[in-house]
Formats: structure tokens, sequence, C-alpha cells
């Protein structure tokens, strides 16, 4: 029997700050992004994150136990996504093809960065449905 080609694949990549997960399966990957205004530690300046709100379970994402809600997005196809916008940041994400790597903010422990349950949805400011065509569901 054949084996099955992996669907997801989460690499690390060392000496990054960041962790990417890569897809190669057509379809949509089952997460829902979402905007989140942050202040730096320490600091007044405010930053907008993408982050990730939801991961629909049995989908391409849930395939991959490391990626959760709360994740911070850092980049698409190794494109640097900090002051893309996010409509702008979910159109890299929506053109891509196949395979698509999202790359995930890591602190400086090594550990993926993650805005709390809570805060993230507090942030809520832009995802809907697939069905409806929506920006942060993809």
């Amino acid at each position: 029997m054949p084996e099955t080609p992996e669907m997801a694949v989460s690499r690390p990549l060392p000496g990054d700050d960041e962790q990417t997960f890569e897809f190669e399966e057509e379809g949509g990957l089952g997460i829902t992004f979402v905007k989140h205004d942050a202040c730096e530690p320490g600091s007044e300046l405010r930053v907008r994150l993408i982050i990730v709100l939801d991961v629909v379970a049995d989908s391409a994402a849930a395939r991959i136990a490391a990626l959760r809600a709360g994740l911070v997005l850092s980049s698409v196809q190794d494109q640097p996504v900090a002051g893309l916008g996010f409509k702008a940041t979910m159109g890299l994400i929506k053109a891509a093809g196949r395979p698509l790597r999202l790359g995930f903010a890591m602190d400086d422990d090594g550990a993926l960065r993650t805005v709390p349950a809570a805060a993230a949805s507090a942030g809520y400011t832009y995802a809907e449905d697939t069905n409806s065509k929506a920006d942060g569901a993809v």
C-alpha cells in the first residue's frame, strides 16, 4: 500500500525567530485569523498583530499539534507580514499556491509566542465564516 503524503508539516528553522508550518494539501487550512492591537512590553508603542483566533477540528491546521489559538503570524511564504496590514496578509495567504508556508513568531526562549485567549477574543475585529468569503478565515 502506498504511503500517504504528509498534509501539513511543522519545520522549526534553527536560528530564526519563527517556526514555519508548511501546508501541501489544496483547499482551506481551517484557521481563522484576527487583527489584534497590543503594546510592546515596557513601551507605549502599539503594534498590530495578526493572530490565530481558531483552528477548526479535523482540518489541515488541526493536524499540527503546535498550531493553536493565540499564535502570532509573522510570515507568509517566507515574506514578513509586519506592516502589511490584515487584508493584504489574508490576500497573500489566499493567493499563495502550495506548498504554503506560514511562519509564527517565537519568544526569546524559543517558545511560540501567544496572545492569551481572552485578549485574542477582545481584539477580534475582522473574521467571519469562510462561506461568506471572509478575509480572516482561510
